[in-house]
């Protein structure tokens, strides 16, 4: 298997080289994509930009994806637009340069330049120009909701969206946020079945991946660890050790220890960058590992008593990949269906 890396300048282009079909791959767009965005560069630069700028509910390898195919098709050679604006992901110059605001430019490739028509700066550009718009709809409380208004802040601007009330508001900007989500969502990859969870990342996509390669394996109690299947088999906190070794290795994620063989232990081991905890299920994205306890347990070695990962929303619940319990192989299962009465911890590795 060849193996894409990072978020440096090289790590970047490695990506393009690596060949149109496995660049698809790895961001998470689905084979509609493939007949449409045909730059190995631009594939790599939407990795490389969601991978460096991550904010939270807003920046995805599909929402990045969606916007520069509205901005410009993909294409890295587009014209200047009749008012000026610039590249794959048409800047204003004085955006990009911070003329009364911040400077959105961003040396996506390292380079050591900042160039608006490069793809690897524009694309990073974009995605960090996101962050800082969704940080701004925040303070000014515009109604209405906020992953709408910030990308329609990026094609119009804050104060507009502020006075208008809304993106909804304004019927021009409204379309464009429209064909930008609806671009979102039909280039995303699914991983669930069901619905697609468009804010899926590369890296945990790949989680998801891993473990699943071990569908079917048995359930073997303290089985498993970064290497795979041990005594046959995995267990719960095994299968996630597994997973996320692996991606790491992919992803060429160092340090690379390995997680703690005990659901407890995991979570005990949490500690930014490398894991973070996140508040609450409608805030998980594939590949984030689910912890379990049963309400009126006492604290202990079984308190937090089974791990999942998650693959995506599955119509109002929410997809699992797991190694359940003696007699139950490693299997694709819903949580609530499942797990409704406990309480959870959700842990984000990367």
């Amino acid at each position: 298997m060849t193996v894409v890396s990072g978020c440096s300048a090289w790590q970047a282009r490695d990506l393009a080289s690596l060949g149109l079909d496995l660049a698809l791959d790895y961001l998470g767009l689905n084979d509609k994509a493939k007949k449409q965005l045909t730059n190995p560069d631009v594939l790599a630069a939407i990795s490389n930009a969601a991978r460096r700028f991550p904010c939270e509910g807003i920046v995805s390898e599909p929402l990045l994806a969606g916007i520069v195919w509205i901005e410009s098709g993909g294409n890295v050679n587009t014209k200047d637009s009749p008012v000026g604006a610039k590249g794959v992901a048409q800047f204003m110059p004085d955006t990009w340069n911070g003329v009364g605001q911040q400077p959105a430019k961003v040396d996506g490739d390292g380079d050591g330049d900042m160039d608006i028509k490069d793809p690897f700066d524009a694309i990073a550009a974009t995605a960090k120009y996101l962050c800082t718009l969704r940080d701004e709809v925040k303070r000014a409380n515009i109604p209405g909701d906020l992953l709408r208004n910030t990308v329609g802040a990026y094609n119009t601007g804050v104060p507009n969206v502020k006075k208008a009330g809304g993106v909804d508001n304004i019927s021009g900007v409204k379309k464009y946020v429209d064909n930008v989500l609806a671009k979102r969502d039909d280039w995303a990859l699914d991983v669930s079945g069901p619905e697609v969870d468009a804010r899926a990342s590369s890296f945990g996509l790949e989680i998801v991946r891993q473990a699943r390669t071990q569908l079917g394996k048995p359930y073997v109690w303290a089985a498993g660890n970064t290497r795979g299947p041990t005594n046959g088999g995995f267990d719960c906190s095994g299968l996630v050790i597994f997973a996320v070794y692996q991606a790491r290795v992919t992803f060429k994620i160092k340090p690379n220890n390995g997680l703690p063989h005990n659901t407890g232990a995991q979570l005990d081991a949490v500690k930014p960058p490398q894991a973070h905890i996140v508040p609450s299920l409608d805030a998980m994205v594939p590949g984030d590992a689910i912890y379990m306890h049963i309400p009126g347990t006492k604290p202990g070695s079984q308190y937090w008593h089974h791990v999942a990962i998650f693959t995506g929303k599955v119509g109002k619940d929410y997809g699992i990949v797991e190694a359940p319990r003696p007699g139950r192989p490693v299997r694709d299962q819903t949580l609530l269906s499942q797990y409704g009465k406990e309480q959870f911890k959700i842990v984000r590795y990367s």
